[in-house]
C-alpha cells in the first residue's frame, strides 16, 4: 500500500531501502543474544526511522518531525546503553543467555 502514498515523482526504491533497513534493524534486536549487539541495532533502528519519517525532506513538518524523533531516541539510547552495561557489570557477562 506504500506505493498509493506516493506520487509519481516520489522515489519508490528510496522508500523501500528505508524500509528494508528497518526491518533488518528491528530483526537484528531480536535475534540478538548480546546486550550490546541489541544496543547497535537499537540504535540503527533508531536511525533508519529518522531516514522513514525525513522521507518527504523538502516538508519542514517532516524535517522538525525527523529531528524530534531523533532526540528522543537517541537520548533513550543513550540511557538504554547505561542500563545494559550497568546490568552486564553487575551479572558479570552481557550475553542474554547468562
Amino acid at each position: 500500500y506504500a506505493r498509493y502514498y506516493l506520487s509519481q515523482n516520489d522515489s519508490l526504491p528510496k522508500l523501500f531501502s528505508y524500509l528494508m533497513l528497518f526491518m533488518t534493524a528491528m530483526l537484528g534486536i531480536v535475534m540478538s543474544n548480546n546486550v550490546i549487539q541489541l544496543w547497535v541495532f537499537w540504535e540503527l533502528t533508531s536511525s533508519s526511522s529518522f531516514l522513514l519519517i525525513s522521507y518527504w525532506w523538502h516538508k519542514s513538518e517532516a524535517r522538525k518531525g525527523a529531528r524530534m524523533a531523533l532526540a528522543v531516541t537517541g537520548a533513550g539510547g543513550l540511557a538504554l546503553l547505561g542500563g545494559l552495561m550497568l546490568l552486564g557489570d553487575i551479572v558479570g557477562s552481557y550475553d542474554l543467555d547468562t
